[in-house]
This record gives C-alpha cells, sequence and structure tokens, in this order.
C-alpha cells in the first residue's frame, strides 16, 4: 500500500480521492463495528494510507461511520442531514419556552410575507446550512453573520427586530451501535430580543427533538468598554505617547532649544546637569531623531553584522510557524493534518528558529560585555547592578505597553462569528500580568500564560540573569571554570529534556499543553542554545577577526554544516503530531536521540556558520546574511515578535466565514503578517522603545567607560543641547542584543 504522502500531486487531490473512497467503498461492507484489536486485522489495512502519521485509523474509522450514518442514515433510522433540513425549515414556526417578547418576535418573523420586509428572508438565509466538505472534518454549519447582525426591521410599528448570531454546540449519537457522537456547531440567526435565558431553552426543544446528548449555545455580543479599566489605560498611555512625541518632534524640528538659550532650559532656577537632563529626556522623544536612529547604518567595526540576517530570516520563519499553529476556524482540518505533518510543514513548524534566537542573544552578551571589559582588571558591584537594571529597563516598557494593548484594546476589536465570549485569554493577563514583569510566566502552566508567545522573553532575561556565571570566569581567565558552566548548561539541555519525554508516559495526552507546559517554555529543557551562544561570543572576542583557518578547514566545516542542516530539516520530529493534538503514532516511551540532541546539533552548526562569516570565511552567504537591508528590519524585530499573534488573532477572529487551509493560504498570511507586524513595531519603536534605549542608556549603562562629560561650547547652537553629554566612544552592549525578539 503507497503511503499517501508519497502520491504525487496536490494533497488536496490526493486526500478527495483517498475519503470519497473511504467513505462510500470500505464504510459499508458491515454495519455490524468490530472491536479494535479486531479491526487492527481487518480494515486497518485500507484506512493505513488515510491516517498520513497522524490520525488514529480505528478513529477514523468510527468517524467515517458516523459521517455515513449522518448523511445517509441507517437501517433503523434516516439521516439525521434530513431532519436537520425538516427541522430547519419549520425553525421559527415552532413552540419555544421563551419570553414575551421573544416569542412575539419569533411570531412576526414566521408571518412575515411583506416583500418590502422580507424579515422570514432575511433570518433563514442567516443560519446555517449543512457544511460542505464534511468528509474532512468540517463541523461548522455556517450561515451569514453579517447579514444576520445587520437585520433591524419595524414591522406594524412593534419593537424593531433585530437579529444576533447564536451558535449551537450539538453532540449528535448518529449510529445505535457506536458511542462516540458526531460534533457539530450550528450557527442560527435569533431575534436579538431573545437573552441568553431563551437561547437555551431554544437549545435545550432542539436537544428534545433530536434526543441529542448535549446542547450548548452561545450567543455573540460585541464586547463594551465603557466599564473597563485596561481598556483607559491602554488608550491612556498611546495618546500620551503620541502627545509627548509631537511635541519633542516639533521642538527638535523647529530649533527651540538651539535657538533661544535664554529660556527656560537656562534658566538660574534650574542646575546645569537639570538642564541636560531634561532636554536629553525630551529629544529622546523626537521621532525625527527615533527615525535616524532606527534606520542609520551602524558604523562599530566589532559589530558581527551576519546576526542582522539570521534574526531577520528566523523572525520570518517563526511568523510562519505562528500561522500553522494561531488557525483560524476552518472548513478541512482533515486537509490541515495532511498538510502540518507534510516536509515542509515539519520543517516550518520546527523549533530551530527559537534556539537560533537564544544562540544569539548569548553570543552577543557574552562578546559585548568581554570585548567592554577588555582594559579593566576588576568589576565592581554596581557595574553588574547596572547590567541588570540596563536589560530590564530596556526591554520592559514596550513589553508591556504590547501587553496593556493587547488585554485592553484587542478584544475590542473583534467582530464576528468565532470570537468565544468565555475565552480566557484575556483574563490570564488581568490577573497574572505580574508574572510577565517579573519574567517568571514560563514557569507557570502553559494555559496561564498571559500572551503565550512571550514564553520566549522570560525564558531569555532568565539566562541572561545566568550569563555572569559564565561570563565573570572567563573574564578573570578562570576559562576551565566558564567552560564547566558551558557544560553543566548543555548537559541540563539534554538530560532534562530526556527525563521529562520519559516520563511522558504518565501523562495526560489528551491535548498539547502537557508538552508546551513541561518542554517548550521551561528554561531548563532551552537552554543549550543560549549556552552555545555564550561560547560562541568568547571564542569571538578571544580570537578577533584576524584568525586565520586553513582553506582546508574551511571547506570541511561548509561541508560537516550543509550535512547536518540537511539531516536536521529532513528528519521528522515525531512530537510535532502531538503539538496538534493527535496523539495516536506519538511513541515517547521509546525516546529519540534526534529529539534530545536537535536543538545542540543546530546550535554547533550555525555557531559555524557565525564564525566563518565573521572571520571572512562566509562568501556568498556571509554577503547574504549582511546585506543592508536586514539591519533596520532586525531593529524591528523585536516589537514584530511581540505584535504579530496580535495581528494573526485579529485576522482569525474578525472573518465571517471558515477558510480553506492550503500552502497558498499559509504563505499568503505570514506574507501579510510580517508586514502589518512590522509596521506596527516601527510605529511602537518610535514611539517608545528607541526613546528608551536613549534614555536607558546614559542613565543605567553599565559599561565602565560610560561616564558623563561637560563639555563647552562657544556655539550658541549647540550650547544647550551639549552642556552636559555621554561619551558615545563605547556604545552600550545591547546594541545588537536589544533588536531581538
Amino acid at each position: 500500500m503507497i503511503p499517501l504522502r508519497e502520491i504525487k500531486g496536490t494533497p488536496v487531490i490526493a486526500g478527495n480521492t483517498v475519503a470519497l473512497v473511504l467513505l462510500f467503498g470500505f464504510v459499508h461492507v458491515s454495519d455490524s463495528l468490530p472491536v479494535k484489536d479486531d479491526f487492527n486485522k481487518t480494515q486497518r489495512p485500507y484506512i493505513q494510507p488515510f491516517h498520513y502519521d497522524v490520525i488514529d485509523p480505528f478513529a477514523e474509522y468510527i468517524r467515517l461511520k458516523m459521517l455515513k450514518a449522518f448523511l445517509v442514515g441507517t437501517k433503523e433510522e434516516p439521516s439525521y442531514s434530513s431532519k436537520l433540513k425538516s427541522y430547519m425549515d419549520q425553525f421559527y414556526s415552532l413552540s419555544y419556552n421563551v419570553s414575551q417578547l421573544c416569542r412575539q418576535h419569533f411570531k412576526i418573523i414566521s408571518e412575515d410575507s411583506d416583500t418590502s420586509h422580507d424579515l422570514f428572508n432575511k433570518f433563514f438565509t442567516s443560519n446555517g446550512k449543512q457544511a460542505n466538505e464534511m468528509i474532512f472534518n468540517n463541523k461548522f454549519f455556517m450561515g451569514n453573520f453579517e447579514q444576520c447582525e445587520k437585520i433591524d426591521t419595524n414591522v406594524n410599528g412593534s419593537e424593531p427586530v433585530r437579529g444576533r448570531y447564536t451558535h449551537f454546540s450539538l453532540s449528535l449519537r448518529v449510529h445505535p451501535k457506536i458511542d462516540s457522537t458526531l460534533p457539530i456547531l450550528w450557527y442560527i440567526c435569533l431575534p436579538r430580543s431573545c437573552t441568553v435565558e431563551d437561547s437555551r431553552s431554544v437549545a435545550k426543544t432542539f436537544q428534545n427533538h433530536f434526543q441529542l446528548d448535549s446542547v450548548r449555545s452561545e450567543m455573540f455580543e460585541q464586547r463594551e468598554s465603557a466599564d473597563d479599566n485596561w481598556y483607559h489605560l491602554a488608550v491612556t498611555l498611546l495618546v500620551c505617547l503620541a502627545v509627548v512625541c509631537f511635541i519633542a518632534t516639533a521642538v527638535d524640528s523647529i530649533g527651540v532649544l538651539r535657538r533661544k538659550v535664554n529660556t527656560i532650559w537656562n534658566s538660574h532656577d534650574l542646575p546645569r546637569s537639570k538642564q541636560a537632563i531634561a532636554c536629553h529626556i525630551l529629544m529622546s522623544f523626537s521621532l525625527r531623531r527615533s527615525v535616524h536612529k532606527t534606520f542609520g547604518a551602524d558604523d562599530s567595526e566589532e559589530c558581527i553584522s551576519c546576526l542582522h540576517g539570521l534574526r531577520v530570516i528566523s523572525l520570518i520563519w517563526v511568523f510562519a510557524g505562528s500561522v500553522f499553529y494561531i488557525v483560524p476556524t476552518i472548513n478541512n482540518p482533515l486537509r490541515r493534518y495532511f498538510i502540518i505533518t507534510s516536509r515542509i510543514a515539519n520543517i516550518v513548524y520546527s523549533p530551530f528558529p527559537v534556539d537560533t534566537f537564544f544562540l544569539i542573544s548569548g553570543c552577543l552578551v557574552a562578546y559585548n560585555f568581554l570585548n567592554r571589559m577588555k582594559n579593566l582588571r576588576n568589576l565592581e558591584s554596581y557595574q553588574m547592578i547596572k547590567y541588570y537594571t540596563h536589560r530590564f529597563l530596556r526591554l520592559t516598557p514596550l513589553f508591556a505597553l504590547v501587553m496593556v494593548i493587547y488585554t485592553g484594546i484587542t478584544p475590542y476589536l473583534e467582530h464576528g462569528p468565532f470570537v468565544r465570549q468565555d475565552s480566557n485569554r484575556y483574563n490570564e493577563c488581568r490577573l497574572h500580568w505580574w508574572r510577565n514583569l517579573f519574567y517568571i510566566s514560563n514557569l507557570f502552566d502553559f494555559s496561564s500564560l498571559c500572551m503565550p508567545w512571550s514564553w520566549y522573553l522570560q525564558a531569555d532575561m532568565q539566562f541572561y540573569a545566568l550569563a555572569p556565571l559564565f561570563i565573570v570566569p572567563v573574564f578573570y581567565g578562570f576559562r576551565r571554570v566558564g567552560v564547566s558552566v558551558i557544560i553543566l548548561m548543555v548537559l541540563c539541555h539534554i538530560l532534562s529534556t530526556a527525563v521529562i519525554l520519559k516520563s511522558y508516559e504518565d501523562w495526560d495526552l489528551q491535548s498539547h499543553e502537557q508538552y508546551l507546559t513541561h518542554i517548550y517554555i521551561k528554561p531548563w529543557t532551552r537552554v543549550g542554545p543560549y549556552a552555545f551562544g555564550l561560547l560562541l561570543g568568547y571564542l569571538l572576542s578571544d580570537w578577533g577577526k584576524d584568525i586565520k583557518i586553513s582553506k582546508l578547514q574551511v571547506r570541511t566545516g561548509w561541508l560537516i554544516a550543509t550535512l547536518v542542516f540537511m539531516l536536521m530539516l529532513s528528519v521528522r520530529d515525531n512530537v510535532l503530531a502531538e503539538m496538534f493534538g493527535v496523539q495516536a503514532f506519538l511513541q515517547l516511551r521509546k525516546i529519540s536521540s534526534y529529539t534530545v540532541l536537535k536543538s545542540s546539533l543546530w546550535s554547533v552548526t550555525l555557531g559555524w556558520i557565525v564564525f566563518a562569516c565573521f572571520s571572512g570565511n562566509g562568501g556568498v552567504v556571509n554577503s547574504f546574511l549582511t546585506w543592508e537591508a536586514w539591519a533596520p528590519l532586525s531593529k524591528l524585530s523585536y516589537g514584530a515578535y511581540l505584535c504579530h499573534a496580535l495581528v494573526i488573532l485579529y485576522i482569525n477572529h474578525n472573518q465571517y466565514f471558515e477558510e480553506q487551509f492550503t500552502y497558498t493560504y499559509a504563505v499568503q498570511k505570514t506574507i501579510f503578517v510580517t508586514v502589518y507586524a512590522n509596521f506596527l513595531s516601527l510605529v511602537l519603536t518610535l514611539m517608545i522603545d528607541t526613546p528608551i534605549r536613549n534614555l536607558v542608556r546614559p542613565f543605567t549603562g553599565w559599561s565602565p567607560t560610560h561616564r558623563y562629560q561637560k563639555v563647552h561650547s562657544e556655539s550658541q547652537e549647540e550650547t544647550v543641547l551639549n552642556s552636559y553629554v555621554t561619551q558615545e566612544d563605547f556604545p552600550s552592549f545591547e546594541t545588537q542584543v536589544e533588536t531581538k525578539p
């Protein structure tokens, strides 16, 4: 039997062909259902190609049996499809135990025949119809959300009849010999005068009529922001930032401070140091200076330029993975299974881009720290205090602002039938926002995370706090101690991953949250790439760009790196299946060496590329990674990473119909998310990120060479601005670290 993945042609055509054969082929062989052991011997060979390494054959067999009963019926019962259609035709004329006004509007709708109103047709055509592509597990009976919500008609001077979109979650027991149920989400347009209790009463009537196990109703309601303190906080912060940036830009542009020396800034009421500080604070928010700072060229000779390209490429890779993971409501879930388990999706959804970010972060921390400290003999305690405070103050403002926007504004931008009214994703931020600000949220369950994608920032800050365990001993010349720390970090990464995977057999595999909680977001299972980055940064700082290696060594290094990359991107990871809630073929008891060692192998190989490019042996790869266009995008990457999930959620929750999840759809959406995430990042970077960077550098810079110097200038134009300036001979070590996600 040829596996589906080896069939040439589009997955959609192959999927349709196999699905139709299965539905009208082996499903009708017998009405008697085999037990699971008998199934493995009899029916499994026929369904084996269909599971595509991810779908449980027995579960799929049962689902197709239920689908046949729903569409065609059984010997004992007619099809539920015909029952639903008959029920839908008389939906508005049935008697429901609802409130008086709701009952009155039901009657008006059912009796309406006035073509000028056309009320019945508006409601009826807004209701959901039997889903297309049910063979591909489409459980949504969609209607017309926009038409339903726009219904607003006066009939005979009565209370206006308005529409409200409502969905019913049905559990249909369609086969007498199958205990499982067929889930269906049916979308119906009810009169807006009907309350939540009325919708439950309608659901109860529906349940009794069809003898269903359960029916749950949920009415769509636009959220109100009037009493939301988070909304008011977000709007206030954005307005204040916009006003400050406007004033600073205007003052900077017209040169008020430069021309009028005898203003309040130079008054005798303020010491000259305070004049300079006030000027510095105001000018830090000038958009003109922020644009120059963001898009200006990096003149530092010690800059590792290839990291800009690596960062941007990895960020787009992360966006693509998020598009595959944070999916909208789709009408072809099984086709999605075919896609997410393909070779391409296995690459897209791999953890390698995040490992790349950890490697870059560790490399830059060690490289810049050791470069700044080369001329010193000792480290003072205050320098290490500034080392930590600089990082915290540098990253937290933008992070906190995005969190406030996500919690206070995003919920009110969602308007569509797929918005869950009982969703707790925003409530987690309202309850656990402090975990994000202290960078400890990844130590808790994944389900309780505020902004779940921010787990990376938590882990990166934790690794940053541990970095001095390596860089301080190396600074004092205790290289063996530093190397021992690196070895311990890598062993912690490998052993903790192996031990946790081994214990997976005792966990509940009904969802992927166990994997995310215990492995994916925990610092002890992700520290390996960061440790390799620290070691790489130390080697680059110690050897410099003048290191000479033979052509044979260069060619050998590139050959090995190419082979390892090909191996890493071609090997399939069985954990991928579990990430999407499908565990039938997940055999974690047999721990894969690849699963445990993949991050370490990736980090070592990527480290070679950085080393080769830094030492002038990168060739065409170095030319590509050091392309000038990467630098400004790299500086926007921190904000783009924080904002990309907001863009995806906005798209998903504002669609009116199900989407077809295909390769083309995934590519188009990735491009869309990349463009808009960088646009939002540009706005927030200019408004708060770059100003904070300018403010932090002179006041909390940890470098021992960083000091204030009084400058005497005879030029009237520069007198005020240069009263006290920061020496820029040694820019902050965060020049590159601060721009990464």
